[in-house]
């Protein structure tokens, strides 16, 4: 069985390397994504990541902190790739997230148009105190605002409370739609979840729902019971509980969730976990409560050999009481435990063997290392460019917090390389380019020094 995989320009973004310190981690710069036609896996699309300031993975162990990401769709008829979709990100000093727009490629026009927009605040503590949603209207080539979240914290930056606001078009203001209440203990543990809706018409919050959650001496949660209020009456009834085990290890064992009925807590699902001696969990049992009984539903395998892995999805057959395989998922890792390839199969019971069938997927990713620093430059590094947008001449200013030779490239939004020179060993770099050979349109000016990044976009009208 083949693979056809085509990473759409992954080359041309990558810089070429100069000294720089010791490389720590590794970041996401391209995937690819392809599709099983019952012959062979097809292309479907490709991704780039272009990164600055020595930023990578997010600081909580998910997501990409990239400054751009373009997503190119795959057409099987030119067997050509062609541009999709762009996401752009702008950070504060801190590496915070600031604004995040997206935008799709407009074939009638040739250029990318813009679709959403997300604004970010922050307080001292990095703690996000609001975000804000926009739409672009483009019948008054304008942004209109959609949503808001507000929210505070405590001293301990525990969230305290988080407004969601929705935008009013006939007033032109922004109006209340729900509000969440947090209370912790005094292990800084979640104690109560309060949500309040808004009532337009006596213009003030009324509770809908409350949990309170328990934990056992360990600070292990083992409980949450959930009860709701009916705003017409304002009686409050109980609505749900969760209930969860340990093993000596502090794992979860099981979680069973129970809802009320008639006056009485009735059993509804129930999950069972399983580890090994390393207390890696390797499977876990979805069950259903039916005529006073647990009944298997589903059933998931995970396994790990050196850097391959393998999660096996089974549903339980009432028939023959055993389980029954489905799908199969499996993936390569590197030595930063990230996935290299990953692909999808499900289980041709006829011949007893994992097979691929039409739409399964794969995806193929591809990484660089970097050198891990969100305070690898300090608010003294800048960089300055203008005009923008620039007819014929761009003037370049950089500013490092110590002297470093560097490698200024320019990207266009495809992620082609047009122009690449070595700066020499400075703090201080100003130069005055021309771009009058540059086509009209978007481009990312990129600066990788000895000690870090910087990044800016401009634009070039003619």
């Amino acid at each position: 069985m083949k693979s056809k995989f085509t990473l759409f320009t992954v080359a041309s973004i990558l810089f070429l390397m100069i000294s720089a310190k010791a490389q720590t981690a590794s970041r996401l710069i391209a995937q690819t994504s392809c599709s099983f036609d019952g012959a062979s896996y097809s292309p479907v699309d490709s991704g780039t990541y272009i990164y600055s300031m020595g930023r990578g993975l997010s600081p909580y162990g998910f997501g990409w902190l990239f400054d751009l990401n373009m997503v190119y769709a795959y057409n099987s008829t030119t067997s050509k790739y062609s541009n999709s979709s762009l996401i752009t990100n702008t950070f504060d000093f801190r590496n915070n997230p600031l604004t995040v727009l997206t935008q799709s490629w407009d074939t009638s026009s040739n250029s990318w148009a813009n679709v959403e927009n997300d604004i970010y605040g922050y307080d001292a503590n990095n703690n996000d105190t609001s975000s804000t949603g926009q739409i672009w209207e483009p019948s008054t080539k304008s942004w209109q605002n959609t949503s808001k979240q507000l929210a505070t914290f405590d001293s301990k930056n525990n969230i305290t409370n988080r407004i969601f606001l929705s935008w009013d078009i006939p007033s032109n203001s922004w109006a209340n739609f729900l509000n969440l209440i947090y209370t912790f203990n005094s292990s800084n543990k979640l104690k109560t979840y309060t949500v309040q809706e808004w009532q337009t018409a006596s213009k003030r919050w009324v509770t809908v729902s409350m949990d309170y959650y328990r934990y056992d001496a360990k600070n292990n949660f083992v409980a949450d019971s959930a009860i709701n209020r009916d705003t017409v009456t304002g009686v409050w009834t109980n609505y749900s509980l969760e209930l969860l085990t340990y093993n000596s290890a502090n794992k979860v064992l099981t979680q069973t969730n129970q809802q009320w009925y008639s006056g009485a807590w009735l059993n509804y699902d129930n999950y069972l976990f399983t580890y090994d001696t390393s207390g890696v969990e390797t499977g876990q049992t979805w069950q259903k409560w039916n005529k006073g009984a647990w009944l298997n539903y589903d059933n998931f395998i995970y396994s790990r050999d050196g850097s391959n892995t393998e999660t096996i999805d089974q549903v339980w057959d009432t028939i023959s009481h055993s389980w029954l395989n489905t799908f199969k998922r499996t993936s390569t890792l590197n030595t930063y435990n990230q996935p290299l390839v990953a692909f999808q199969y499900e289980w041709d019971a006829g011949s007893s063997r994992w097979a691929s069938y039409v739409g399964d997927p794969g995806t193929r990713f591809y990484y660089e290392t970097y050198t891990t620093s969100v305070n690898e430059l300090s608010v003294n590094n800048s960089i300055k460019i203008y005009p923008s947008p620039a007819n014929t001449l761009l003037n370049i200013d950089v500013k490092w917090n110590e002297a470093q030779t560097a490698i200024i490239a320019i990207y266009d939004m495809n992620g082609r390389l047009w122009e690449q020179w070595q700066t020499n060993k400075a703090t201080d770099y100003k130069q005055e380019i021309s771009v009058a050979h540059l086509p009209a349109g978007n481009y990312i000016l990129k600066i990788r020094g000895e000690n870090g990044q910087l990044a800016e976009r401009f634009s070039v009208v003619h």
